[in-house]
């Protein structure tokens, strides 16, 4: 009996020694996603919302597998135009045609991207080579919830006459968490020293505790907490601004873009926009425009999940369809 138990043994940590003989041979790339800015460099002062100011990303070309970075030497600038709204250059913007004052975070903003490649600009531009002009004035702030949005329109909306206000809606205004809050990695400086170890806590992250996470974002009980409550409230109070001055309010769902083939999101996203409707708002939900792509070849960078230049793109061409309408 204890032979048979000396030998399992035995070759158990036989196994294992294997495994950290290997797993030390051909170590897996370890991109940490805890702090995905630790990769970035700025230059110059990070400040929104200030007119004709600029600020440069300096982005890692080593991970960028798309190209796009490497195009300008990992450089990303940031201008805002006179009213201090996002704009290709420091300089005057100029109005013309239907005015769109436009509110969101850091995925209308366009965070990551170089201006041209962001959805706003994008729809601006397919909407004038049709022979439709529209001016559009990104005042969305990266990290802003419809609380801050509405703080920013009322503080801005009589800067300009325009006809509509767009807000871009990602899941995380009304339900709070952290772009990264899925993908994040396992801490593991405890367990550095076995690279099995590590191995199976990461196996664990990604299986057990991602699901743990998704699970909690699919709670019903996330649309009775404050957050959520009070974030819809400032949708409704801009809706009805916007009403009584005669000026349209239209929010479009932007996806969060993870397993987006799976749609583990939809029961979040029906619940959305019931409120939506049950709250007189006018919505297009632009999550099943991504449906068919794989998450990761929609993030700017392998450890950062705001959508890229593709998914901009594919927003921008479901927009067009909506905006041509009137």
């Amino acid at each position: 009996m204890s032979k048979n138990v000396l030998l399992s043994f035995a070759s158990l940590s036989l196994t294992l020694l294997c495994l950290e003989i290997i797993l030390r041979l051909y170590p897996t790339t370890d991109i940490q996603t805890n702090n995905p800015y630790q990769y970035t460099k700025t230059i110059g002062k990070w400040a929104f919302l200030v007119p004709h100011h600029s600020f440069t990303h300096v982005y890692p070309v080593e991970f960028d597998s798309r190209g796009y970075y490497a195009k300008t030497g990992g450089v990303v600038d940031y201008h805002s135009n006179q009213f201090g709204a996002r704009w290709i250059s420091p300089t005057e913007q100029n109005i013309r045609g239907k005015t769109i004052f436009v509110l969101g975070d850091s995925y209308t903003y366009g965070f990551g991207l170089r201006y041209e490649d962001t959805y706003v600009s994008k729809l601006e531009s397919r909407l004038v080579a049709g022979g439709r002009l529209f001016t559009f004035l990104n005042f969305a702030v990266p990290g802003a919830d419809p609380r801050r949005a509405l703080e920013i329109y009322e503080k801005r909306k009589h800067a300009i006459p325009h006809d509509v206000i767009l807000y871009g809606l990602h899941l995380n205004d009304l339900i709070q968490f952290p772009t990264s809050y899925i993908i994040t990695n396992p801490t593991l400086r405890y367990v550095k020293i076995s690279k099995v170890m590590e191995f199976v806590i990461k196996r664990k992250h990604d299986y057990v505790d991602r699901k743990r996470k998704i699970g909690q974002l699919l709670d019903p009980s996330v649309f009775g907490k404050p957050f959520f409550v009070a974030n819809l409230k400032a949708l409704i109070q801009l809706n009805t601004i916007a009403r009584n001055s005669g000026v349209d309010f239209r929010v479009i769902i932007l996806p969060i873009l993870v397993d987006l083939r799976e749609d583990t999101f939809k029961p979040v996203y029906s619940r959305v926009k019931a409120h939506l409707h049950e709250s007189g708002i006018q919505f297009l939900d632009l999550t099943p425009s991504v449906k068919s792509y794989a998450d990761a070849d929609l993030w700017i960078l392998p450890f950062d999940q705001h959508p890229n230049e593709v998914a901009n793109g594919i927003f921008a061409a479901k927009l067009e369809t909506y905006f041509s309408k009137g």
